[in-house]
């Protein structure tokens, strides 16, 4: 007779997801690396994920919200950075899509979107060090981002 371990895998294996659930408790939670990131800016987790309900564990309620990973490419992401881990606050998003989600991004409204800097420079079709030259010498965002480069000859 095979036991099951939260109904999704055999006694002594996790689900592949486990460890993604795993790793945001103990941001939140545990004496870590991360501990500035999270636990010190009082990120938490919602209760329903953390400790489950219904019958269900954390876990398992963590995945019937989250669904499947949408490739291996994914990871759990919170779409607001100051946010707790939550069913509305939480995704799968790609690399590129963590990076521009990022507190430390440089955001702009530009063509009446809000964007990172560099999503608009790039847009625009200007060099990276074009574009942060132009702000670090004083232009504003729509100076850098519309004055069309000088061709020298």
């Amino acid at each position: 007779m095979t036991i099951w371990t939260h109904g999704l895998t055999p006694r002594g294996n996790h689900h592949t997801l486990y460890g993604t659930w795993n790793s945001m408790i103990r941001r939140c939670y545990y004496k870590t690396a991360h501990q500035k990131r999270y636990k010190d800016r009082g990120i938490k987790v919602c209760d329903r994920w953390r400790f489950g309900e219904q019958g269900l564990t954390g876990f398992e309620c963590w995945l019937n919200d989250m669904g499947p990973r949408p490739s291996k490419h994914h990871s759990l992401d919170r779409i607001d950075n100051n946010g707790d881990y939550s069913p509305e606050n939480c995704r799968w998003s790609t690399q590129i899509e963590q990076q521009r989600n990022r507190s430390s991004n440089h955001l702009v409204i530009f063509n009446g979107r809000k964007m990172t800097f560099t999503e608009a420079f790039q847009l625009v079709g200007l060099k990276e060090g074009t574009a942060w030259a132009r702000l670090s010498n004083g232009w504003t965002e729509y100076e850098a981002l519309t004055i069309p480069i000088r061709k020298t000859s």
